[in-house]
Formats: structure tokens, C-alpha cells, sequence
């Protein structure tokens, strides 16, 4: 996975690059980690200042990864660390704190949302995005994310936390953003950090969901 929105977004060139070095290494799958660097047809002002990849651009990435047997699986992550978007007033109703959060690193406040509301508008914005982005790709994956959705339940869903608790209603959610991949034929992959808080309920996330773990560091327990 490749970090291609919270740092500088590498040159076609440069990808390619690092593609072929892969190859050598016996690398056989990549996902450009992506929340706002696509270009989108609806949403230009989200992207319009962050080099995106365009549709063309991802066409000629995948056949490049295929050619060298290396499967480039779509990554665009869906719930959390969406402020790249939230942080537009045009988004700010899909907000889950549209007016911000105190984030729990550092105690600071953040001026604009970076989780969406679970609901319905969620669902429809992020249904346009799939039908545009996923069929540029012939993985059977696709990485929706899904980790570190800081402010749930401080805003919009603050009441359906309190009565269902927070995991609960991640899950519910979670469920529903996995149905969207799978009804796109794309076996849903999603970050685990969430459930891994409740192991039992995790045990109802959809059976055919791939839950992934990160680590920063050589010691992490994967």
C-alpha cells in the first residue's frame, strides 16, 4: 500500500518506477492508498489542488501492474479520514461534527469533520464514487478503509451510539459499505481496528469481508 494522499502524490513515472521494483521483489499486489486524489467527474473542488490520478491515468497504472503479474486492488477509504472532502462547506451536511471535533491525539480542535454521518447521504455519495472509480479495476478486492472514525457518536449518530454503543453502530454501517463492493463484484477489504475492540461483535461483520491490521513498527504482533 501506497500513500498517495496525505504526502506528495508520486508522478506516473515515478509509480512506474516503483512498480518495476516491486516486480523484482516478487510484489503481487498494490493498492494506492486514496481519499481525495482521484479526479472524480462531480467533485473537482475536492481534488482540484492535489495532482490527482485520472481515470486514464489508473487504466494504464493497472496494465502496467498486470503485465508484470501484480494485482492493483482500488482503495478509497469510505468512513473515516474523509476531511479531505468534509472540510469543503459543500460537504459539510455529510458531516458527522460538521462543525468539528476535539481530536483525541493531542486534545486539539479540528475545525471541520473528518467522519461521515452513517446514513442514507453517506451511502448515495459514496455509491457515485464506487460506480465511477471501481470499474477502472479488474482486482476482485476493494480496500474500503473504514479505520479511525475519531469523532462517531459525537455528532450526528451521538444518540444511536448511546443507545446501541459505538461498535454497533460502526458495524451496522460497515455493513452496509460492504454490500455496495460486493454488489460491484469486488470482495470488500477493510481496516480492523474498529472491531478489534470487540472481538464478539466483530463475529458479525459480513462473513465475506476481509478485515486487514496495520503496524508502524518491525515488532507489531500481525
Amino acid at each position: 500500500m501506497l500513500e498517495i494522499s496525505r504526502t506528495k502524490v508520486p508522478t506516473t513515472d515515478t509509480l512506474l518506477t516503483l512498480i518495476d521494483q516491486f516486480s523484482t521483489l516478487k510484489y503481487n499486489q498494490i493498492q494506492l492508498y486514496t481519499e481525495h486524489t482521484f479526479a472524480f467527474s462531480n467533485h473537482r473542488q475536492v481534488w482540484q489542488d492535489a495532482s490527482p490520478y485520472t481515470a486514464s491515468d489508473i487504466i494504464n497504472i493497472r496494465q502496467y501492474c498486470e503485465d508484470r503479474f501484480i494485482d492493483l486492488v482500488p482503495n478509497l477509504n469510505s468512513f473515516g479520514h474523509f476531511e479531505r472532502w468534509l472540510r469543503h462547506p459543500t460537504y459539510h451536511h455529510l458531516a458527522e461534527c460538521p462543525d468539528g471535533f476535539i481530536h483525541p491525539f493531542g486534545g486539539k480542535h479540528i475545525s471541520f469533520g473528518s467522519t461521515l454521518k452513517p446514513n442514507a447521504a453517506s451511502i448515495k455519495l459514496l455509491r457515485e464514487l464506487y460506480d465511477e472509480y471501481l470499474p477502472l479495476f479488474d482486482s476482485p478486492y476493494f480496500n474500503i478503509g473504514g479505520d479511525e472514525p475519531w469523532e462517531l457518536g459525537q455528532g450526528f449518530s451521538k444518540q444511536a451510539v448511546a443507545e446501541r454503543g459505538k461498535h454497533r453502530v460502526y458495524l451496522d454501517h460497515l455493513r452496509k459499505l460492504c454490500a455496495l463492493s460486493t454488489a460491484r463484484d469486488h470482495t470488500p477489504q477493510f481496516w480492523g481496528d474498529i472491531l478489534l475492540e470487540d472481538l464478539a461483535l466483530a463475529q458479525e461483520a459480513p462473513a465475506e469481508a476481509v478485515p486487514v491490521v496495520w503496524g508502524y513498527d518491525a515488532g507489531h504482533p500481525f
